[in-house]
């Protein structure tokens, strides 16, 4: 990113929108992810589904939370 990227966005130079406690929710769901795959591919075909369904409850948790402590 360079000055002016950071301009237009209105944020500091060096400053991410990404803050550590998003890091872990996306890494939780990319783990969620790979661990579905692993499991759909292994054979169980019904628990891969299952963990799959986890990738967009994670991040739906991550985006509410993020919403509800902006607001307080």
């Amino acid at each position: 990113m360079n000055a002016i990227d950071g301009a237009l966005c209105g944020r500091p130079k060096g400053h991410s929108m990404l803050k550590p406690a998003d890091y872990v929710l996306l890494a939780a769901a990319f783990l969620s992810f790979v661990f579905s795959i692993y499991l759909w591919f292994s054979g169980w075909r019904e628990e891969g589904l299952f963990v799959g369904l986890w990738v967009p409850s994670i991040l739906a948790f991550g985006g509410f939370m993020r919403a509800a402590l902006k607001k307080g």
